[in-house]
């Protein structure tokens, strides 16, 4: 009988573990790709964006990062704050920013969550903060709005 128990405890034991492992497995990779499909941007649609805002969103992003590594703060509310959807670049949002290092830019992509179009593009990114450490993730640019201006929608 006692065998029994630990045979259950044993059970019991592993479940638990393959759960923890599938749940971290899940959330990890929903944390590195949350979109249910990607699409690179064709060269014809960089072609239509350079047209519309004068730039492309790989430019766009190029320039906020930059911005943000000089503390340059007005170019960076240029992009930054969309009238009345943005949360206000205050002091502690500057000083997290301020004299980061752009490493790395990916190719724009479109993505699509749960099979919707999410609105603006995702450029990837790479950036070092004057900390040290490093992200990597995807800036969200969106330029739908009268002024047809590259607004950073997400992704920092």
């Amino acid at each position: 009988m006692a065998w029994t128990k630990v045979k259950t405890a044993i059970g019991i034991g592993i479940a638990a573990i393959l759960a923890v492992g599938t749940t971290t497995s899940v959330v990890h990779h929903y944390k590195s790709n949350p979109f249910s499909l990607t699409k690179e941007l064709s060269s014809d649609e960089e072609e239509q964006y350079t047209t519309l805002t004068s730039t492309t969103p790989e430019q766009a992003a190029k320039t906020f990062f930059e911005a943000c590594g000089r503390g340059d703060w007005t170019e960076v509310s240029k992009f930054w704050n969309e009238p009345g959807t943005r949360y206000p670049l205050d002091d502690k949002l500057k000083a997290h920013l301020d004299g980061l290092y752009l490493v790395n830019l990916g190719k724009p992509f479109w993505g699509w969550v749960g099979g919707t179009k999410a609105v603006g593009v995702f450029v990837p990114y790479e950036i070092r903060f004057k900390t040290g450490k490093v992200q990597k993730w995807q800036l969200h640019v969106r330029c739908d709005n009268p002024e047809q201006r590259w607004y950073v929608d997400g992704g920092l």
